[in-house]
């Protein structure tokens, strides 16, 4: 979950991205776009990088398959996809490593204690960071192995304290079923006290895979289900919950359904937003593309700024990320980002900057808002 600092701004986006886990590092304060001037700052020239790998690091364990960084750059958690479990294809618990920046330097600082099975299956898959860096949210959406061996998915709450990490609580559905996926997507408030997760082939009702989302929050050290979210249009098949993103407050989410059907476009998708209010959460507005037509797989990744005035949302079909921002009660699209000579498969994942001005894209794609409109910037 990107955060408000501006100075590790890049860091933060480009982390997200870092599938060989190679992580920017600003050798001095950064900012992206002129937040105050207009002026656009040569990030080329501004930014290094250093490649870090896990202290333990095997064949086929996918380091670098998510990751997150607290809102001062200082911390960072990079999971894998899986590890070997004793037979011979890939099952098994994933790892969490947490890195620390001193200085100008990343350095490895500790793995987080990985559950037993086989409620941490696919541990790692997802991960999120509170603003402190100090409360961490870990999917493991499960799904792997023989039949008998299959879990409904969890979520893991680990906090740091005298700079030992250890885990607070598991979070599950109250219903919680085989196969739902539970853990595919998680998201953070910065105070860290509101977790979002997706399970994104849930059942409901008559529904396969409609997919939901569920709120939990925290007082002191105790986590409660507040909230199980589904689309007011939901249908089978829809995979809401395949991403989410949570505004810096924890009061509004975005959710992606990139399978949603749209009149007669199969998997065209969409985007949901919703909101709390006295603890009540409701649905405020579906997104979806203007032009969008079949398979565009819109929703797949979804990004939220603080103030959750700004979303980005990208459709791999399509070859583009989308832009929108509410203004009033209305949620409008504002640009089609993309690149000349891309059509398909591109425009996901995404990133998007706390204040909204500033979109990574796939493949280090850089896109910044400036004088009213949005523009490509340097490929990372």
């Amino acid at each position: 979950m990107l955060r408000r600092n501006e100075t590790h701004l890049v860091l933060s986006l480009v982390l997200l991205f870092a599938l060989s886990a190679t992580l920017w590092l600003s050798g001095q304060p950064l900012r992206v776009d002129g937040f105050a001037t207009g002026e656009l700052f040569p990030l080329a020239d501004a930014i290094t990088q250093q490649k870090v790998v896990a202290p333990d690091g095997a064949a086929k364990t996918g380091f670098g398959q998510s990751a997150a960084i607290s809102d001062d750059g200082s911390t960072a958690l990079i999971g894998t996809y899986y590890m070997e479990f004793g037979i011979s294809y890939p099952i098994g618990p994933g790892k969490v490593y947490a890195f620390i920046k001193d200085g100008s330097t990343w350095s490895f600082h500790q793995q987080l204690p990985t559950p037993p099975m086989p409620d941490a299956d696919l541990f790692g898959f997802s991960v999120a960071l509170s603003a402190d860096g100090n409360t961490a949210l870990v999917g493991a959406q499960g799904g792997t192995g023989p039949a008998e061996t299959q879990v409904p998915g969890a979520a893991y709450v680990f906090v740091r304290e005298n700079g030992t990490w250890e885990q607070q609580a598991i979070l599950t559905a109250a219903d919680r079923e085989v196969g739902d996926h539970f853990g595919v997507s998680v998201a953070l408030s910065d105070d860290g006290n509101t977790a979002l997760v997706g399970a994104y082939v849930d059942d409901v009702g008559a529904n396969l895979n409609q997919g939901s989302v569920y709120i939990f929050k925290r007082s002191g050290v105790s986590w409660n289900q507040q909230a199980q979210l589904t689309a007011s249009d939901g249908a089978a098949e829809d995979y809401f919950g395949r991403s989410v993103s949570l505004a810096a407050d924890g009061g509004t989410a975005l959710i992606g359904s990139d399978f949603k059907r749209i009149g007669e476009n199969n998997r065209q998708g969409a985007a949901y937003v919703f909101t709390e209010n006295e603890g009540e959460w409701s649905q405020q507005a579906r997104i979806t593309a203007q032009e969008g037509s079949a398979y565009n797989w819109f929703g797949f990744s979804v990004g939220l700024s603080s103030d959750g005035r700004t979303a980005l949302v990208g459709a791999e079909g399509y070859g583009a990320a989308f832009v929108f921002t509410l203004s009033g009660n209305t949620w409008s699209e504002q640009a089609v980002l993309n690149v000349e000579g891309i059509t398909f498969f591109w425009g996901v994942p995404v990133a998007l900057s706390p204040n909204g001005r500033t979109a990574l894209i796939e493949d280090g794609y850089l896109f910044q808002y400036i004088d009213g409109s949005w523009q490509a910037g340097p490929n990372l």
